[in-house]
């Protein structure tokens, strides 16, 4: 049994990540990762940190890692405007 494919799939670019992995895949020398990979053990102490975690229920995002009080602006940063904070007003 032939299969067959409608004319308008024949048409569908591939998408980004599929020419990306296509080009790693014909690159010698280039080690494409997936999720998953490379398929090796987790090393005793990433997983035992990873338990007392979960013991202690420290299951939420860590805070950023850009403290405000410490950002100073860079000498060519240029102030951006404030965004306004009262209502805008509609016209009838």
């Amino acid at each position: 049994m032939d299969l067959t494919l409608n004319n308008a799939v024949m048409g569908v670019e591939l998408s980004g990540i599929r020419q990306f992995t296509y080009l790693v895949r014909d690159t010698p020398g280039a080690c494409a990762l997936t999720i998953g990979e490379p398929d090796l053990n987790t090393p005793d102490v990433i997983k035992e940190a990873a338990k007392a975690a979960l013991d202690a229920n420290d299951t939420h995002y860590p805070p950023a890692t850009a403290i405000p009080t410490r950002w100073r602006p860079s000498p060519n940063s240029r102030p951006r405007p404030m965004a306004s904070t009262t209502p805008p007003v509609r016209s009838s």
